[in-house]
Order: C-alpha cells, then sequence, then structure tokens
C-alpha cells in the first residue's frame, strides 16, 4: 500500500468531515442571520409607500394600486401566501389613514385601494 496515497485520503476524509461539523454546529447562527437581512430587505407596504413609488417611478402611473400590490407581492414577497399578503396591506393601510397635521391643519390621510 502507498503510504502517501492513505494518509492524502485519510485527510480529505478528515477535512470532509470537519466542514460537515463546523456547518451542522452554525447553521442555526448563520440561518438567523440571513433571515434578519431578509426581513430587513422587505419595505412594508402601506399607502404612503405606494404613493412615493408612483412619485419615484411615474412608470408605474398608469397601473391601479391592485396591480402594483401585485407586482410588488411577486418581486418581494413571493414566499408569503397571497391571501396574508393583502390581509397585512389592508391592515397597514387601514392603520396608516390617521389624522395628521398638513401645514398646522388636522387632515385625513387617505390610503384605500382602487
Amino acid at each position: 500500500m502507498n503510504w502517501r496515497r492513505g494518509l492524502f485520503r485519510l485527510w480529505i476524509v478528515g477535512t470532509v468531515l470537519f466542514v460537515l461539523a463546523i456547518a451542522f454546529s452554525s447553521y442555526s447562527e448563520i440561518k438567523a442571520d440571513f433571515d434578519v437581512v431578509a426581513r430587513a430587505s422587505k419595505p412594508e407596504v402601506t399607502s404612503s409607500f405606494i404613493a412615493e413609488l408612483r412619485q419615484q417611478y411615474p412608470e408605474y402611473n398608469s397601473l391601479t394600486d391592485a396591480q402594483l400590490l401585485e407586482a410588488v407581492h411577486e418581486k418581494f414577497f413571493r414566499d408569503m401566501p397571497r391571501e396574508q399578503f393583502e390581509k397585512q396591506v389592508s391592515e397597514k393601510i387601514s392603520a396608516s389613514n390617521k389624522a395628521v397635521k398638513f401645514q398646522g391643519q388636522p387632515a385625513r390621510v387617505s390610503g384605500g385601494l382602487h
């Protein structure tokens, strides 16, 4: 038997076992870090978000709110069921319909979907 070849194979097996052990023990921490980044990259969809999106990208003015929300769902929230997304959006939009001051005068913010 060739000692060099045998030791090389032993080194390969040891390296693979070491990498697997580190991956197994660190998986939960790595997954948690990636989940935090994934949650931070998703925008909070409110009526002001829709208005800002239309202001920044005028080409979306021809779309209805429903079509625009469908595009946002496909782009950022594909992993979430459509019904759950619609429920969260409607809750956030209704929560954003609160009284605000506009040039010193109280005003209502409208944010219903068309």
